[in-house]
């Protein structure tokens, strides 16, 4: 099993101009990770960054090597002299003299931000934000492995060691939504399995708080109560005509520019779990770019009357997966409605998806408690069965002991005793006796 084309290069509406996207691995954005790295790439396109931290220091950190780069960071090992560990250490990637240095840190304390509002084993924890020569640079846990998409690809593996990763990924996702966040660029290159099987979630650079100010269009609403201005998780990114995430794992909902919620995250998790449980994607970018938004309610239809009498065209863009493959029906099932095209269609929340992706488990744990409870009721018979038998033997046993025991059988004894002449034999016959 294989996770096929995680570029994100594909166009995101058609036969129309692609519009500009805002991803990780968006238009133009470098390619995803070589097996064994970080998540970020080994720099083939060029290099370093400019102004490379290498022989300086940042902050208090040692920058040790070059681990890669993605489309707006640049990371390093580094090591921290103070705690006496190794991080991960991430500076905005400056790709030239035009390079928008003030969005690049904005977004770059949008996901230091974000990251730190999650306390989870699955969700990669942020440890410092500083400012080092103009830039702001971001220190995380240093994660030894790869992507998700590496692991895929290191060796075949089965469903069930997939689903397992996966559901770990989605523990970190649930995470983010208890913390107030959507991800909005869920994905396999965005996810890290660490040498020791450990999985963390990261790149919330698109992360959006559910209560932000602001529409997917850029237009600001009502502040929340107690929300702060200055807080960069509280600007919004996109501009006119842009599209937030990467097409082949976007929810339509994406597509259209709407604000999304938490089931977004559902769907392009359930798109890259598809992928890997059966090696196809689950729809084509264009056709679902297409369909979903021929649902959206247009001027002459506010009220979106039409597109409910006929909410999407037949045959759906979401393919049928494969029925040749161990994949048992029940995962299909709980996978195809985590796609499901209306967020209403999908799961209420990450936990009720996975709930329902771990009957296996579930199942062996009931197989379990069963065994035991067969265990202990065997126990108790077993013992019962013990103590009724010494019960009937020990019955009469007072009869039994008067007759051997009686007064002829002790003059018996002191008649022994007195014949030995001792100055003690009448003592030691009374003890005996007793």
């Amino acid at each position: 099993m294989v996770d096929r084309d995680d570029t994100g290069g594909s166009r995101a509406d058609g036969a129309a101009p692609a519009p500009r996207l805002k991803g990780s691995r968006g238009e133009g954005a470098a390619p995803p990770s070589a097996p064994g790295t970080s998540r970020y790439h080994t720099g083939r396109d060029g290099g370093e960054a400019r102004g490379s931290p290498l022989g300086a220091r940042v902050g208090r950190f040692i920058p040790l090597k070059l681990l890669g780069q993605g489309g707006m960071g640049v990371v390093y090992a580094a090591y921290d002299p103070d705690l006496d560990r190794k991080v991960a250490l991430k500076l905005l990637r400056v790709t030239g003299p035009d390079a928008d240095l003030e969005a690049g840190r904005t977004r770059l304390l949008r996901e230091a931000q974000a990251m730190a509002r999650i306390s989870h084993p699955n969700v990669i924890p942020v440890f410092e934000v500083g400012t080092w020569d103009g830039q702001v640079f971001v220190t995380m846990e240093l994660v030894e492995g790869g992507t998700l998409r590496d692991w895929l690809k290191a060796k075949p593996r089965s469903w069930r060691e997939v689903l397992e990763t996966y559901l770990a990924a989605g523990r970190g996702l649930e995470a983010a939504h208890a913390a107030g966040l959507v991800h909005r660029d869920f994905k396999p290159t965005n996810v890290l399995v660490g040498r020791d099987g450990r999985v963390f979630v990261t790149d919330f650079g698109l992360a959006r708080p559910v209560d932000a100010p602001w529409r997917e269009d850029g237009e600001r609403e009502a502040l929340p109560p107690g929300a702060e201005l200055a807080s960069p998780l509280y600007e919004p990114l996109t501009q006119a005509g842009a599209v937030m995430g990467t097409p082949p794992f976007m929810s339509p909902e994406q597509f259209r520019g709407e604000v999304v919620d938490a089931r977004s995250d559902q769907f392009s998790f359930c798109s890259a779990l598809y992928r890997a449980l059966y090696g196809t994607r689950p729809f084509d970018p264009d056709a679902l770019s297409k369909a979903a938004k021929s649902a959206r309610p247009s001027a002459e239809d506010p009220e979106g009357t039409r597109a409910l009498a006929r909410p999407l065209q037949v045959p759906s863009p979401i393919h049928e997966p494969p029925r040749d493959t161990k994949v048992p029906t029940w995962v299909r099932r709980a996978v195809m409605r985590g796609l499901a095209l209306e967020p209403d269609g999908r799961f209420a929340s990450m936990a009720e998806l996975r709930e329902a992706l771990s009957q296996e488990q579930h199942l062996a744990k009931r197989r379990r408690l069963g065994a035991g409870a067969v265990a202990a009721a065997a126990l108790v018979a077993s013992v019962g069965g013990v103590v009724a038998w010494q019960s009937r033997v020990c019955a009469g046993a007072e009869g039994l002991l008067a007759e051997s025991w009686g007064p002829a059988a002790r003059q018996r004894v002191a008649a022994a005793f007195a014949a030995t002449g001792s100055p003690v034999a009448a003592d030691m016959a009374a003890r005996v006796g007793g």
